[in-house]
C-alpha cells in the first residue's frame, strides 16, 4: 500500500487525478493534514482527513501493509513519524521547494543584499520570523537557540530517512544532499503537464504594464529588481507587485517604500487577495513578468505566462533558468548589467509543450510508482 501525506493544496488534485487515470492498479491512500474540513483546495473524492494528530498518523503508517510513503511537502509535523518508520518502508519526498530551502544554512544564499540585510536584522536581533517552511517558525533569540537546534535535528533525521528525492532539478537535489548529508536517490519528477497548467487562453487588453515577483517573500529580491528596472530603458504604465501573502509586514513596507520612491504612482502593490476575474484583468494588462529569484520558484506561473504570450524574465542565478535554457527555452535575463530580452516566444512555447507533454509527465509518474 502507498500512503500519501499532503497538506490542503490544489496541486494534490492534479497528482491524484493523474495517478487514478494512469496507474489505477496501484493501491493508494491519501491523507490530507488540515485543521479545516471541508478542505479549501483539495476536491478529490476518497481522501482522508488527519487533523495534525501525531498518534493518528503513527497508527496509519504502522500498518503492516504500508510499503511506501510519499510526502507532498515535508512539513515539520511529519518529521518524527518519518524518522521512526520501519526500514522496510520506502520514503519518497515529492519536493516543493519551501520544505527544504527555508533553513538558515541555505536560505540566505537566495537573497540579494537588501533582502539579506533585512533577514539578518530580523534573525539576529531576536524578532520572530517565519521563513519558507509552513509550521516551522525560527526564534532567533539566544533563549530559543536550543529549541531551534532540536527542531533542526528532527528535520535532519527525517530528511536522512528519505529513500527517493523526487524533483526536476538535479542542482536543487545536489544542494540539499550536500547540506543535509542525505542519501536519497534522485527521481526526475514534475507534478503537472503543460495542459494542466495552461488550461485557458487570455486576450491582452493593454499590455504596457509589468508584473514583478509572485509573493511578499524576501526571496523575490524585490528591491534589487526595482532598482534594475529603474536603471533600464523600459517604458511602461504601471508596475504591479503582489504582496498579499508569505511576507513579513516590515519587509512589505520596505518594498512599498522603495517602489513608491523609485516609481511614484506607477507602483501598484497588491495588498489584498483578489477575485480570479480581478487577478486575470491585471495579468492580461501586463506584457512583461519579472522573477528575480535566485532559486527555483514559480515554475507553474512562468509556464503559464509563456503560454499566454508574455515576455518572461528570470534572474541569471536561477537554476530554473539554466534548466530551461538546456531544454531550448530562452527567457529574458535579469543580471548586474540590466535586463536582456529572451528568445522567440512561439519557439519557447513549443519547447515547453514538448518538455511538459502528457507523455513526458506520465513517464515521470511511472518512475515514482514502479
Amino acid at each position: 500500500m502507498n500512503i500519501h501525506l499532503a497538506l490542503d493544496d490544489k496541486f494534490i488534485d492534479y497528482f491524484i487525478r493523474r495517478q487514478r487515470k494512469n496507474f489505477p492498479s496501484t493501491d493508494n491512500r491519501y491523507i490530507i493534514c488540515s485543521h479545516q474540513f471541508p478542505y479549501k483546495h483539495v476536491k478529490s473524492s476518497g481522501v482522508e482527513l488527519c487533523s495534525f494528530n501525531e498518534d493518528e498518523l503513527k497508527f496509519i503508517l504502522n500498518n503492516n501493509k504500508v510499503n511506501r510513503v510519499y510526502i507532498h511537502f515535508f512539513t515539520s509535523f511529519f518529521y518524527k513519524v518519518i524518522s521512526e518508520l520501519s526500514p522496510r518502508v520506502k520514503v519518497y519526498w515529492m519536493f516543493w521547494g519551501g520544505d527544504g530551502f527555508g533553513f538558515p544554512d541555505i536560505y540566505p544564499k537566495f537573497l540579494d543584499k537588501y533582502s539579506l540585510a533585512f533577514y539578518k536584522e530580523n534573525f539576529y536581533e531576536g524578532k520572530s520570523h517565519k521563513i519558507l517552511n509552513r509550521g516551522f517558525r525560527l526564534k532567533s533569540t539566544w533563549e530559543k537557540f536550543n529549541d531551534f537546534k532540536k527542531k533542526r535535528k528532527a528535520a535532519l533525521d527525517a530528511f536522512r530517512r528519505v529513500d527517493f528525492f523526487c524533483h526536476y532539478l538535479p542542482s536543487d537535489y545536489k544542494l540539499l544532499r550536500r547540506t543535509f548529508r542525505m542519501k536519497a536517490q534522485l527521481i526526475d519528477f514534475c507534478y503537472c503537464s503543460y495542459e494542466d497548467l495552461c488550461f485557458s487562453e487570455t486576450t491582452q487588453i493593454n499590455s504596457n504594464n509589468i508584473f514583478i515577483g509572485n509573493s511578499a517573500n524576501e526571496a523575490n529580491n524585490h528591491i534589487s529588481l526595482l532598482k534594475t528596472i529603474k536603471k533600464s530603458n523600459l517604458v511602461f504604465d504601471k508596475i504591479y507587485c503582489p504582496l498579499s501573502y508569505a511576507g513579513h509586514p516590515a519587509y512589505i513596507e520596505m518594498v512599498i517604500n522603495n517602489g513608491r520612491h523609485l516609481f511614484g504612482d506607477k507602483f501598484y502593490p497588491i495588498l489584498e487577495f483578489l477575485t480570479l476575474n480581478a487577478y486575470n484583468t491585471i495579468i492580461n494588462s501586463c506584457g512583461k513578468f519579472f522573477h528575480n529569484h535566485y532559486r527555483s520558484q514559480a515554475y507553474g506561473n512562468i509556464v503559464y505566462q509563456v503560454h499566454i504570450g508574455k515576455e518572461v524574465y528570470l534572474n541569471a542565478k536561477s537554476p530554473l533558468k539554466s534548466f530551461l535554457r538546456k531544454n531550448h527555452i530562452h527567457l529574458g535575463t535579469i543580471d548586474n548589467n540590466g535586463i536582456h530580452c529572451g528568445g522567440n516566444e512561439s519557439e519557447n512555447r513549443r519547447h515547453l509543450q514538448n518538455l511538459l507533454s502528457e507523455d513526458e509527465i506520465n513517464k515521470k509518474y511511472s518512475k515514482v510508482f514502479n
